[in-house]
């Protein structure tokens, strides 16, 4: 007995996935992830400004908050 085909069922097709994440809610996530990581990013970096070497190394050079910064000691108190 052969397997009757009908022309109106649906045609299913594997949907291509990598560690079950579709393209499509990889589409729906990406933007409210990209949210929560810049403001994780943007809190690290708050508690974080008290670090010399962040400080040195990231804010100075951030154009309109760098220069509050930058610490200009003279001479006469360098100890070098």
């Amino acid at each position: 007995m052969a397997a009757k085909q009908y022309k109106l069922a649906p045609a299913y097709k594997p949907v291509p996935h990598l560690l079950n994440f579709t393209i499509s809610n990889t589409l729906k996530w990406s933007p409210i992830l990209t949210f929560w990581g810049g403001s994780a990013l943007v809190g690290v970096l708050f508690f974080a400004d008290s670090i010399p070497r962040l400080q040195r190394d990231i804010f100075q050079y951030i154009p309109l908050i760098g220069s509050a910064y930058v610490k200009n000691v003279p001479a006469s108190d360098s100890p070098f």
